[in-house]
């Protein structure tokens, strides 16, 4: 007929459709393995920590919530935490300074008992090394440390929201984000641990930009820490 393809057009066409679906079938086999896989809300529903106290949470590492461990910390402990909260914050922004550091004091907890808080790779694909963090580790993580915070009255000036996720699978720029919002203002804030390295106080930062694509090396800078 005279629509037809020719057997060699026909034949390259089967081809590439082939070749598209060992693509993807490639794609669906490396998901566990791979970073920051949609979406954390999933993984905080399933292993997050609800109502969290601190003699009993739990915590996601090696990508994906693979692993979780239970951490009991001392009272001695979480009061140190609560000294970076002891001062009620003046405005909304001093207190998501408080909030940056109240996480990263409870990272540095968490993490020399798990060997967490070290150099995070950030690589697409982990192959078993639970020392490693990705943004769904990260995020359900640092929901439980300010659950943690809520319950303990430290947070006057701020409500915990859902995560929120950027990207795609396909463009292999997915990410992931607890979110807060400033009671006063109404305006929503990502937390983002995964974006910095550990010791370093998380990216806090109008939710509209993260969801832009925004970076710690991007111009916008300068509203990191406000």
């Amino acid at each position: 007929m005279k629509g037809d393809l020719p057997p060699r057009s026909r034949f390259g066409q089967i081809l590439a459709r082939g070749r598209a679906l060992l693509a993807l079938r490639v794609l669906v086999a490396l998901l566990p393995l791979a970073a920051c896989v949609p979406t954390a809300q999933v993984y905080l529903e399933r292993f997050g920590s609800a109502e969290p106290t601190p003699a009993h949470f739990t915590v996601c590492h090696g990508y994906g919530c693979l692993a979780r461990s239970g951490i009991a910390l001392s009272p001695v402990e979480f009061a140190a935490v609560g000294e970076i909260f002891a001062t009620p914050a003046p405005d909304g922004a001093a207190e998501r300074r408080q909030i940056g550091d109240g996480v990263t004091a409870m990272q540095r907890l968490v993490g020399l008992r798990l060997g967490t808080f070290r150099h995070q790779r950030r690589s697409l694909i982990n192959t078993g090394d639970l020392t490693q963090l990705d943004c769904i580790d990260e995020t359900v993580n640092t929901i439980t440390y300010l659950r943690l915070f809520e319950r303990a009255g430290w947070l006057r000036r701020h409500a915990i929201s859902a995560p929120a996720t950027r990207g795609t699978v396909l463009t292999l720029d997915f990410g992931n984000t607890p979110t807060i919002v400033d009671r006063a203002s109404g305006a929503r804030y990502a937390v983002d641990s995964h974006l910095v390295d550990a010791g370093t106080p998380p990216a806090i930062v109008p939710l509209t930009l993260w969801l832009s694509g925004w970076t710690p090396d991007d111009p916008e800078t300068r509203v990191l820490r406000n």
